[in-house]
């Protein structure tokens, strides 16, 4: 079983991938304030990040986000 990772690396590692697909800073900074990254831009980073950023770390994401 794999685990999704924590917070803040998931995070990282978002914001690494998205600014290398070419998302504005603004855009990922509103992104990690939401707690949530747009369903549109899941599958590029998804694919983009190699096995490194998980389904389940954008399912877990959504959840902390709706819980604030």
């Amino acid at each position: 079983m794999v685990r999704a990772m924590d917070h803040t690396s998931k995070w990282h590692h978002i914001d690494v991938i998205a600014e290398r697909l070419g998302v504005k800073l603004g855009t990922r900074r509103k992104w990690r304030q939401r707690g949530s990254v747009p369903h549109r831009w899941r599958l590029p980073i998804l694919q983009a990040s190699g096995g490194v950023i998980l389904a389940d770390d954008f399912t877990a994401s959504d959840k902390l986000g709706r819980a604030q």
